[in-house]
């Protein structure tokens, strides 16, 4: 094994030793792996599913000074919130049980790897791609008492979430120059950025948007080529095995992408008489994506998820499950076919707490 391909191999590990001190915050993607609705909180551990398995990320959270319980003031017309410190009151008038929402600012990061399909498959191709980020979070830790939530006065107090990161992706691939006949190979890196905004209004719905700017490159573009080796030939048709690297030039594009999600929760149900609540949710969603200089491509879908927990109850938070959807793409040549998909992301401590209960 080569000194290149045991270095892959052991950041690899790193990454997924490392994975198990942070924080998954994605809730629901589209079928390219894009953010649908990210939910940003503090003190969780999941782990990514997917049906096409070409990447690992895990996204963490650590908190800028002290956690902030917010209060309704018991004040008449007085509709600001109060804040507290670790659970003592900072003002006498504060009503403890008008208590509200529970926030923090966080540090946001995030590391992954990604192309691992065939790269795990194949020792000597295994060159992936990997993914380093970091950025502000303002997380939403709890909700509680929705009847006091939703009867402010002032609406702009409604419970949120915001984050904006920075990240690169460093990527690994062999470019034949066709000009040349020669082959290299070539660690282009790409830089991002994505803002990203969620407000719920209710517990029944929220509103999700984020905008996401890369200096990429078009590797994606580019065709691939194989080793004129066939495998099987005959009049007909030509086996030459996996793909080798991608043929051209690489070229330096700025790619855009905006997003607007609109989750619809509806309340958990038991399954079969049994303690096992299912909280449900709907989400409907719209992208709009590209590179500058070119025909951007429209993408709507539809994505179904059952929840680990729900925020419906008292001193409740969102943690994510596993669900299905659905989308479609239109580019320059027309509407795609549906894609259909399954993602979702296990709650680990959520789960734990279940299996602890039910031993109890």
């Amino acid at each position: 094994m080569s000194n290149s391909i045991l270095k892959n191999k052991l950041i690899l590990l790193l990454l997924l030793i490392l994975s198990g001190n942070l924080f998954a915050q994605q809730v629901a993607v589209d079928s390219k792996g894009k953010d649908i609705f990210d939910f940003y909180k503090a003190k969780s551990l999941s782990i990514p599913i997917s049906n096409s398995n070409n990447s690992f990320q895990v996204t963490g959270t650590a908190n800028i000074g002290r956690g902030i319980q917010y209060f309704v003031s018991a004040i008449p017309n007085d509709s600001i919130h109060i804040s507290t410190v670790n659970g003592k009151q900072i003002y006498p008038h504060i009503d403890s049980l008008k208590f509200t929402v529970s926030k923090s600012n966080a540090v946001n990061w995030t590391i992954g790897v990604s192309n691992l399909g065939k790269n795990l498959a194949r020792i000597s191709t295994f060159h992936p791609t990997y993914i380093i980020g970091i950025g502000y979070a303002n997380t939403l830790d709890a909700f509680n008492n929705w009847s006091n939530i939703e009867t402010l006065s002032n609406k702009l107090l409604h419970p949120s979430t915001f984050n904006v990161n920075i990240y690169a992706k460093f990527d690994n691939v062999i470019i034949y120059d066709t000009l040349v006949k020669d082959q290299s190979r070539k660690h282009p890196i790409t830089a991002g950025a994505l803002i990203g905004y969620t407000v719920f209004p209710s517990k029944w719905i929220a509103f999700s948007a984020s905008l996401n700017y890369e200096r990429n490159w078009n590797t994606s573009n580019l065709k691939t080529f194989q080793k004129n080796n066939p495998y099987y030939t005959n009049t007909d048709i030509i086996s030459l095995g996996d793909f080798v690297g991608r043929l051209g030039d690489l070229k330096k594009q700025n790619f855009f992408r905006e997003r607007l999600s609109i989750p619809i929760f509806f309340p958990p149900f038991h399954i079969f008489h049994s303690e096992q609540v299912l909280p449900p949710v709907i989400i409907p969603y719209y992208c709009n994506f590209g590179n500058a200089n070119t025909q951007f491509s429209h993408q709507v879908g539809l994505f179904f998820s059952i929840l680990s927990k729900s925020h419906h109850e008292n001193n409740s938070t969102i943690s994510p499950g596993a669900g299905v959807g659905v989308d479609w793409i239109k580019s320059s040549n027309g509407w795609s076919s549906a894609n259909i998909f399954v993602a979702g992301s296990v709650d680990i401590f959520t789960f734990f707490a279940h299996t602890k209960g039910k031993k109890s």
